[in-house]
């Protein structure tokens, strides 16, 4: 399909990638809006966003404030997960405000390894804390 496309769809997020698909940026945008209505709407709280590869990049986008077209991709394997705190500005001034930090990304420890890996590669000290799918931490404290 992307060959068919003619050229990087990367360099190109205003064209759709196939008759009937939605364009990048249109995604991007629609999954924003939609991340956004629900951090106002469970601000506070944490919550968990199950969705493909390209919603974790669009939350990156969104995240970030980046741009429509970023001269850097994000890789997203499959039942990864990525976790965002939303966290002090400064832990000595807590009144000055809250910040979106990327505790971490594309993380697959919590699956099973095969057994040809070394054993210190098949768990982390952070795998017995995570959840599946993408988990968002709303919760300043």
């Amino acid at each position: 399909m992307v060959q068919a496309f003619g050229e990087p769809p990367a360099d190109h997020p205003d064209r759709p990638i196939a008759d009937g698909a939605e364009p990048w940026d249109a995604y991007l945008s629609r999954a924003c809006a939609t991340l956004e209505a629900i951090l106002e709407r469970h601000s506070g709280t944490r919550i968990r966003i199950v969705g493909h590869g390209e919603t974790v990049t669009a939350a990156h986008h969104h995240m970030l404030a980046a741009s429509v077209s970023l001269p850097t991709a994000f890789t997203v394997h499959q039942a990864s997960l990525t976790v965002w705190t939303l966290q002090p500005v400064s832990w000595i001034f807590p009144d000055a405000g809250h910040r979106w930090a990327l505790t971490f990304h594309n993380d697959t420890s919590h699956l099973t390894q095969p057994a040809d890996i070394a054993p210190s590669r098949r768990t982390s000290p952070r795998a017995a804390a995570k959840e599946e799918a993408m988990l968002w931490r709303l919760d300043p404290g």
